[in-house]
C-alpha cells in the first residue's frame, strides 16, 4: 500500500495529473471512496487544498462491523472488525450515542491482524439507553461500516 498526500500551497492556475508508475486501486481517503484501477488522476485547481489518497494493488474489500443487537448497560460488548486482505491495516471505531453526538471517550483505533481485530466497548453503567451507532472505518482508504446495538437498562 503507499499513501499519498497532496498540499496545494498557494493558488493553483491550472489543474494537474498525478501519475502512478504503474496501475494501483486508489481510494480518496478523506471522501472515503474508491476512485477505481487507474495510474493517473486528476486533481482540478478548485478542488480541495489537502487530499489524501491510498494506492492499493487490489481493491480494498468491503469492510464490516459486527456487534450484539443488544447489550446491558455496565457490560463488555465485544464488536468485531473485518477487511478482506487488511491485514496491517489501521481502524477507527467510533461510537454515537442515541442523540447522534459521538462520545470520543470511546474512539479506538487498532490495527488488523490477517483480516479482523476485536475491540472491547465498555458501555458505562450510566450510558443513555437506546440504539447506538458504531462506526468502523479504514484510516487509508477512508471506507466505512456501521452496526446498530440498543443499550438496555
Amino acid at each position: 500500500m503507499l499513501l499519498l498526500g497532496v498540499l496545494r500551497d498557494g493558488e493553483q492556475r491550472e489543474d494537474w495529473q498525478l501519475e502512478l508508475d504503474k496501475p494501483a486501486h486508489l481510494y480518496d481517503a478523506r471522501l472515503g471512496r474508491s476512485l477505481g484501477l487507474t495510474k493517473s488522476l486528476s486533481l482540478p485547481k478548485d478542488g480541495p487544498p489537502v487530499r489524501i489518497f491510498a494506492a492499493l494493488p487490489e481493491p480494498a474489500g468491503q469492510l464490516a462491523v459486527n456487534a450484539p443487537s443488544s447489550a446491558k448497560a455496565g457490560t463488555d460488548v465485544s464488536v468485531v472488525i473485518r477487511l478482506p486482505h487488511g491485514g496491517g491495516r489501521i481502524v477507527r471505531l467510533e461510537t454515537f450515542r442515541p442523540d447522534g453526538q459521538e462520545v470520543v471517550g470511546y474512539r479506538r483505533y487498532t490495527m488488523l491482524g490477517s483480516d479482523k481485530a476485536t475491540v472491547t466497548w465498555p458501555l458505562a453503567h450510566n450510558d443513555a439507553k437506546g440504539t447506538w451507532t458504531l462506526r468502523a472505518t479504514d484510516v487509508a482508504t477512508g471506507i466505512a461500516a456501521e452496526a446498530n446495538v440498543e443499550v438496555k437498562p
